[in-house]
């Protein structure tokens, strides 16, 4: 083989190195821009979900806030009880 036909074939091995290096780096790029996306997707719905429950819960509020004496002590269970149970539930979804 000639030194002139060697080194054209290092030179195209050179240029395609770099081109495959440069598309895996794209690659990488748009996967963690993909990633972030989705991420920031699941942190929105989760936001709104709580917006959701706090606004039930301050509906429940009211509620109790409104009633007789004597319902007081049963809607402040049903309160609390509903208030854990969203927590926990939301604690789930974050493991």
């Amino acid at each position: 083989m000639k030194p002139h036909t060697k080194s054209l074939h290092v030179i195209r091995f050179a240029v395609i190195l770099a081109w495959v290096l440069a598309i895996g780096s794209q690659v990488r790029v748009l996967y963690a821009e993909h990633e972030e996306a989705k991420m920031m997707e699941q942190k929105e719905k989760m936001r709104a979900e709580i917006k959701a429950q706090d606004t039930g819960l301050t509906a429940e509020t009211a509620k109790l806030n409104k009633a007789p004496q004597p319902e007081k002590l049963e809607l402040m269970a049903a309160l609390l009880t509903h208030w854990v149970e969203q927590r926990s539930a939301m604690n789930v979804k974050k493991a």
